[in-house]
């Protein structure tokens, strides 16, 4: 469907409609896209992300305030680079790291500020550094929105049509206009915010992952008005089925509120990568978390131990598919009694976990684990196979000739490149009749985890990360 929609925001000239200087197309572009293919594919939301109930809102509020009242009262602060952390971090021994950018910050020569959105409507604790909490312009603005949004009459919305009608062709009804409106209203508000903290902090770089949320394009946008150059760190995979990467070339140079460099893991992304930057702006910098944490990975004893004789497969689940994963592994356990399945949600499905330990109940050789059980790259470097459809953690263990199973349900598309790449261990299957055949074929990996190209050693050389 990607071609379709290129095509159709192309004709439609979608990225030249703005409304009081704000680009509205690029800004709920991803959204668009993603939760009418959710509905394609018959997904619920999870499938683009968790929400949050709406009694959490109550719960935090007292919270959110103090934290409101604590941006609007920083001082004046010059810093050499602005960090705007990953929401969801990860605890390691104390503390509650973001897995992209706090491994980076120790090699940066110069001062830093970490500022965070909400996590479901909070924020992790302890951290390893002090973190500005956006709560200001991450949750006010959407109350806002959701508010007055019923009340824009704006005739440039009728342009939007062309997008509901597109839809509509492919049996999905959307209705753009509304999420349009909300957007509209956050973006002028949150803009509003950033360019207040903009002018106290003063960086000369600004540092982002995930470039294509909303906060990361506000802040684009907000940055552009003072000419403060921007970088993203590649959070996941940027291929051409990633919709947030993918734009017509010519239409490259209209979207404004991407930022001004991207800096990607290996030089493979560099070299497939479609998004809205240039060529010379792409920087290979790595990937140092990685490397760090694999590299003091050990195999599992106590997995290994209650799996002998057994191949142990660990099951990587997405937002959105893990009861179909599930249901897989059960069928697979039906008819494969040589192995043991160690099944990790995805962080964003902790509260599906009541609900899988049901499925699995009366099963023996299906474990669910979660990071408080066994540290990620452990359970890789302990595991023969690893299964899933579209994590990260596919990748990563491919890169170390692992053997990887990608199951042919909606989002597989994503790693294409692995299942062609022939140094690599990796197979597409479809039904749980085929695990045994390829489990069977020898390890056909031939690829140099320290020298591959999806992977490179961490390279700050680059004028633009100099004080």
């Amino acid at each position: 469907m990607i071609s379709d929609f290129l095509k159709m925001e192309k004709e439609n000239n979608l990225f030249s409609i703005k409304l009081m200087g704000i680009p509205l197309w690029p800004l709920v572009r991803s959204r668009i896209y993603e939760r009418t293919l959710a509905k394609l594919n018959h997904k619920d939301d999870a499938s683009i992300g968790s929400k949050t109930k709406a009694k959490d809102n109550f719960k935090s509020i007292f919270q959110i305030v103090i934290e409101s009242v604590k941006f609007l009262f920083k001082k004046k602060q010059s810093v050499d680079f602005l960090i705007l952390a990953h929401p969801r971090r990860k605890k390691i021994n104390d503390y509650y790291i973001d897995i992209y950018t706090d491994p980076l910050v120790k090699y940066l020569d110069g001062s830093t500020l970490i500022m965070e959105p909400m996590h479901k409507l909070s924020h992790y604790n302890p951290t390893p550094s002090e973190v500005l909490k956006l709560d200001i312009i991450d949750y006010w603005p959407r109350i806002i929105s959701n508010i007055f949004y019923k009340l824009l009459f704006i005739k440039e919305l009728e342009k939007f049509n062309c997008v509901d009608s597109f839809f509509m062709k492919k049996g999905i009804e959307f209705q753009s206009k509304s999420l349009v409106k909300k957007e509209f209203i956050r973006a002028l508000i949150s803009i509003y915010f950033f360019k207040k903290l903009l002018r106290k902090v003063k960086p000369h770089l600004i540092i982002e992952v995930v470039g294509y949320s909303r906060l990361s394009q506000y802040l684009n946008l907000a940055a552009s008005h003072y000419k403060i150059e921007t970088l993203e760190l590649q959070h996941s995979d940027v291929g051409e089925n990633h919709i947030s990467y993918n734009f017509n070339k010519e239409q490259k140079n209209m979207v404004e509120s991407y930022p001004d460099y991207l800096a990607v893991w290996g030089k493979y992304f560099k070299k497939n990568i479609n998004a809205p930057i240039e060529q010379e702006n792409i920087l290979v910098v790595g990937f140092p978390y990685f490397w760090e944490k694999m590299e003091k990975a050990k195999s599992d004893l106590n997995i290994k131990n209650k799996s002998v004789n057994k191949e142990i497969v660990t099951v990587i689940s997405q937002p959105g598919s893990g009861k179909e994963l599930l249901n897989f592994c059960i069928k697979l356990i039906s008819i494969c009694d040589n192995i043991k399945i160690y099944f990790k949600p995805h962080p964003n499905e902790l509260s599906e976990i009541k609900s899988y330990q049901k499925v699995i109940a009366n099963t023996d050789n299906i474990v669910l684990v979660t990071d408080d059980d066994i540290e990620l790259y452990s359970l890789i470097k302990t595991s023969d196979i690893i299964l899933g459809i579209h994590s990260t953690v596919l990748l990563e263990a491919a890169v170390i000739n692992k053997k990887v199973l990608i199951l042919k349900i909606p989002g597989w598309e994503h790693y294409q490149y692995l299942i062609k790449d022939p140094k690599l261990d990796v197979y597409l299957i479809e039904q749980a009749e085929e695990f045994n055949e390829v489990i069977n074929i020898e390890n056909k990996a031939t690829n140099s985890p320290k020298n591959n190209s999806y992977f490179s050693q961490l390279d700050l050389s680059f004028e633009l990360l100099k004080n």
